[in-house]
């Protein structure tokens, strides 16, 4: 009798433990843009607000006007722009060694991914339908289009990995391109064409459209300051740094000769 109540107690710390492990926070949401929806291995499907805790195993799914950044125990941050659907299948991390393993699949959309203390030691893999990437201490964009067909950016770092097909091609030089349609190898990396470096748009936060003020159809005022502004943050100006105007333009008035 004692044995087997020790037995069933013992049973049921160890399936509290496998339930805690599968439940654990792995990331946190901190910037996230419409509504994208997050749905843990073992609770409803909800909305990622700002300072949601994510899990291992949750299935994040945005659409048209959502986005949502994530930043990893590690320090692993990852971008899932608009029309996207990502699954954290595995994330494993020891905090005091730095080290651990971190596996994701997508189905489709589109993810910038900035490699933490992981990536640093070991690659993080990303299944698609038509390959497999690894990456290794960098920043990768990663597209997966509605038919399965990966596009991965390789923007920096030690070197990413595409498999496809028993095949496999690494880029190792910023700015290199592999891309695997279905049932086909990866390409050889190419470097991307200046000036057609994949947008950030879709991956960016939308601005906040401020009214104008005043009746409907008036103009707003020009804020100098604003422009200003602008103007040093165009031209990399280091923070409270005086603002250079350009010289006022003086004009010598011309003398007419006065004929008597």
């Amino acid at each position: 009798m004692f044995r087997s109540g020790v037995f069933a107690v013992a049973s049921a710390c160890i399936a509290l433990s496998c339930v805690t492990i599968a439940e654990a926070k792995v990331g946190v949401t901190s910037v996230t843009d419409g509504e994208p929806l997050g749905q843990p291995p073992t609770a409803s499907e909800r909305i990622l607000r700002v300072g949601i805790d994510v899990q291992a195993n949750e299935r994040v799914t945005t659409k048209a006007d959502d986005r949502a950044h994530v930043v990893f125990l590690d320090g692993t941050a990852l971008t899932i722009g608009p029309n996207s659907v990502l699954v954290i299948d595995r994330y494993v991390y020891d905090p005091d060694r730095k080290t651990g393993d971190i596996a994701l699949s997508t189905t489709r959309g589109v993810f910038r991914f900035v490699g933490g203390a992981i990536s640093k030691n070991s690659e993080v893999t990303v299944k698609t339908p038509s390959a497999t990437i690894g990456i290794r201490g960098g920043i990768a964009q990663i597209a997966v289009a509605e038919s399965g067909a990966t596009s991965a950016n390789f923007l920096y770092g030690d070197a990413m990995r595409v498999t496809n097909l028993g095949q496999t091609t690494i880029a190792t030089r910023s700015g290199s391109q592999i891309q695997v349609a279905p049932g086909e190898p990866p390409t050889k990396p190419s470097i991307i064409p200046r000036g057609q470096m994949p947008s950030t748009q879709p991956l960016e936060k939308r601005p906040a459209a401020a009214p104008l003020p005043g009746p409907a159809g008036a103009r707003a005022p020009v804020n100098q300051n604003v422009v200003n502004q602008n103007i040093a943050l165009q031209q990399n100006f280091v923070p409270n740094s005086p603002i250079m105007q350009p010289a006022p333009t003086t004009t010598t008035p011309t003398t007419t000769p006065i004929l008597t």
